[in-house]
């Protein structure tokens, strides 16, 4: 889901998702995306999991497991939706411009910030930082 979110932001400022930097560009491969990405998986898709497990909110039950893997039950997609939702709402501050917006701005507020430099509209490139 982070990826996806990730690859509409770079849509949304006018770059191409399939060519990165520390990902190797290959066909399919949204490898800006994951670029952009790195720097809010701890803060988000982590973050996600370990909580809804921890809360009890995802548990072994909402889980299949079949021939071709591991999926997710509907019970289970609609509680792991829920935490995910729950997790992109709350502001933060950004590191630079110090005002507060949620991760899904923030995400989008990066790509456009990696579109900047990449004009040289902007001398170098500050992502989030936590505590």
């Amino acid at each position: 889901m982070l990826t996806h979110e990730c690859t509409a932001a770079c849509r949304l400022a006018s770059l191409e998702p399939t060519l990165g930097a520390l990902h190797a560009t290959r066909p399919g491969r949204p490898a800006l995306s994951l670029d952009l990405m790195e720097p809010f998986r701890p803060l988000i898709a982590d973050s996600v999991a370990i909580s809804a497990f921890n809360r009890g909110e995802l548990t072994e039950g909402h889980f299949l497991n079949t021939a071709s893997g591991c999926a997710l039950t509907d019970a289970g997609r609609k509680s792991f939706f829920s935490v995910y939702g729950r997790r992109m709402d709350p502001e933060v501050s950004h590191p630079v411009f110090e005002y507060r917006l949620s991760y899904r701005r923030m995400l989008m507020l990066h790509a456009r910030l990696i579109a900047a430099w990449l004009l040289g509209e902007v001398p170098t490139l500050s992502f989030l930082t936590t505590r």
